[in-house]
């Protein structure tokens, strides 16, 4: 088994061209976004890497986790 492991930021296609540099024909892509890039990052994974089973998660920052918690109160 070969691992890869990238890593890119900002725009959404300006991070997934960063973190998937050098990647070729890839199996399997396992990925970790923001919450407002996840939908995006999938969409422009499965367009870019179409033969690859992919699946991802997204991170909340604590403070904003914080804020929404305040803001519902």
């Amino acid at each position: 088994m070969k691992t890869f492991v990238g890593s890119g930021s900002g725009a959404t296609s300006k991070a997934l061209q960063e973190a998937t540099s050098g990647l070729q024909t890839p199996k399997m892509i396992m990925f970790i976004a923001p919450y407002e890039q996840l939908a995006d990052t999938a969409k422009l994974i499965k367009e870019k890497y179409p033969n690859a089973m992919s699946f991802g998660t997204c991170v909340v920052q604590v403070w904003q986790m914080a804020q929404y918690q305040i803001m519902r109160l």
